[in-house]
């Protein structure tokens, strides 16, 4: 069996301009075998314990947006004055991690332009498009799975849920609906908060930037990342879902203009 945790960066609307954070939106999943994660969860409680302080009574739940602020895990940061530390202990863990991680990045202002007629909606589709990937990832090796997301508000997990009730009622092109239902099962995707301590979540939520920042400088050619960031994704980068043939543009890197 294994989990699929997702965690998205970017507006989740239908609205865009040429700003950054109103063009991209950008959804991470971070596949992990329920066999390995166990130890794997071992190993991320004990850097947490070391450097910031992490019980099972008071945990530190890791969110990258709280790196350089004054709340949560940039206080403690600043205040053990270890931040340079804790990126490395990070970058470790990651390397030594047994993931394997996609990332669906949708282009607004490409994908208008080329799909002039298109109303749906950018959240659901990229949804979609992760679960896709995914099945063809359980499909290969002959196992199921199962889906926990970060919630944002109802309305968005209700259109994060539709993507994955989509394929499960239609199918795609690779397969039909009845093997995409045995693939995932009849498990709901579950929906967990901003301050839940589950670490799939966590390292989605550290990976979304730096593969964000990758993609647009892997399809446009632009963009440029902190030292921490690029570390990460090169961390990552060989975890990353490759097709039949090795490929990973589609597979643990969808483009979608």
């Amino acid at each position: 069996m294994y989990h699929l945790y997702a965690d998205e960066i970017g507006h989740t609307s239908y609205h865009t301009s040429n700003r950054p954070n109103h063009r991209y939106l950008s959804v991470t999943g971070v596949i992990i075998d329920e066999a390995a994660e166990k130890g794997l969860q071992d190993r991320f409680d004990a850097f947490r314990s070391e450097l910031v302080g992490h019980t099972p009574e008071r945990p530190m739940v890791l969110h990258r947006s709280e790196m350089g602020g004054k709340k949560g895990l940039g206080r403690v940061l600043t205040a053990r004055g270890n931040r340079a530390e804790f990126e490395d202990a990070f970058i470790e863990f990651l390397t030594q991690a047994e993931i394997t991680v996609i990332t669906v990045t949708l282009d607004r202002v490409g994908f208008y332009y080329k799909h002039e007629g298109w109303t749906g909606e950018p959240y659901e589709m990229c949804a979609y498009n992760m679960f896709e990937r995914y099945c063809l990832f359980l499909h290969h090796r002959k196992a199921q799975g199962k889906v926990t997301v970060e919630g944002r508000n109802p309305t968005e997990d209700d259109k994060f849920k539709a993507g994955f009730q989509s394929l499960c009622d239609s199918g795609n092109r690779f397969m039909g609906s009845a093997r995409i239902r045995r693939l995932l099962g009849h498990t709901p995707i579950a929906v967990a908060g901003k301050h839940e301590d589950i670490m799939g979540v966590q390292i989605a939520d550290f990976l979304c930037q730096p593969l964000l920042e990758a993609s647009i400088k892997r399809f446009r050619g632009k963009g440029g990342t902190d030292d921490f960031n690029k570390r990460m994704m090169h961390a990552v980068w060989p975890k990353l879902y490759k097709s039949r043939i090795g490929r990973i543009n589609g597979a643990g890197l969808v483009w979608r203009p």
